[in-house]
């Protein structure tokens, strides 16, 4: 089995629009155009079981209309989905209530596109208030061509609120660190935090990126592709390329995931 814990997709519509602009910023070359369409007929190509949708609100006003669309794929065409959530919306336990009526597993914050420090108090209560409510948060970690100054989410932020963050479920995109893997494994290695392997490959060393899943708690690490950048497959073809315990590449390709969404082999 394999899951693919990060990704996203957009209306078709707006893909066409969205996508070419985002890649001009980026730099990158999109492995896919970010429609839902073409994310399943990756899926069926190249061996992904279910895919996790991860969408960004960048104005608090979005979050309404994004999550609705995430609670009518969820769970859905081999398709789960997080919310969206920014810190500026104003009932937010309202709207987590209603993602955890309606299924959905957690919340997906990206401070960089809010301009919002992720150390800064209402960026602290936004995660606390989602998991009073049992969602799972899945946030952005270190570099962001969006705001390449400055690092919204970068480790040392990340790891300085680590104790004022209630339990919950934690998930940190990029192996806790895009950019910034080194860093990343000083300070978050062996935190209790999930960490996701999406596009950590692309801007680190094949050592620091086989030292940093080997340091790190093998049942807190996630696959994800960060479709429709990368290739689904692509990040399955470089792990193995480390030559890691099978046990541990099947934890991160399919056992983890699956734990935290509940579903079966």
């Amino acid at each position: 089995m394999l899951i693919d814990f990060h990704c996203h997709i957009f209306p078709d519509e707006l893909a066409a629009r969205a996508i070419p602009k985002m890649a001009a910023i980026s730099g990158l070359t999109p492995a896919l155009n970010g429609t839902k369409g073409d994310l399943l007929s990756s899926m069926r190509r190249e061996g992904v079981d279910y895919s996790v949708l991860m969408p960004v609100a960048t104005k608090p006003g979005q979050v309404e209309t994004m999550n609705n669309i995430a609670l009518s794929q969820n769970g859905k065409e081999g398709l789960f989905s997080f919310g969206a959530m920014h810190v500026d919306y104003e009932d937010k336990k309202r709207e987590y209530r209603r993602l955890k009526d309606g299924g959905i597993p957690g919340i997906k914050l990206h401070f960089d596109y809010m301009k919002r420090p992720i150390d800064a108090p209402e960026s602290i209560q936004t995660i606390n208030e989602a998991f009073s409510c049992g969602l799972a948060v899945l946030v952005h970690a270190g570099f962001d061509p969006v705001s390449p100054e400055i690092h919204f989410s970068e480790a040392s932020r990340i790891a300085a609120i680590l104790p004022q963050l209630t339990e919950g479920t934690l998930i940190l995109a990029h192996l806790g660190g895009l950019g910034e893997l080194s860093e990343a494994m000083r300070l978050l290695a062996g935190k209790p935090v999930y960490l996701d392997c999406s596009s950590a490959y692309s801007a680190a060393t094949p050592l620091a990126y086989h030292e940093m899943l080997l340091s790190h708690d093998p049942n807190r690490l996630l696959y994800g592709s960060d479709s429709p950048w990368f290739s689904q497959s692509e990040p399955l073809k470089i792990l193995k390329e480390l030559s890691l315990p099978e046990e541990l590449l099947q934890k991160i390709c399919w056992k983890n995931a699956a734990g935290l969404l509940g579903l079966s082999e």
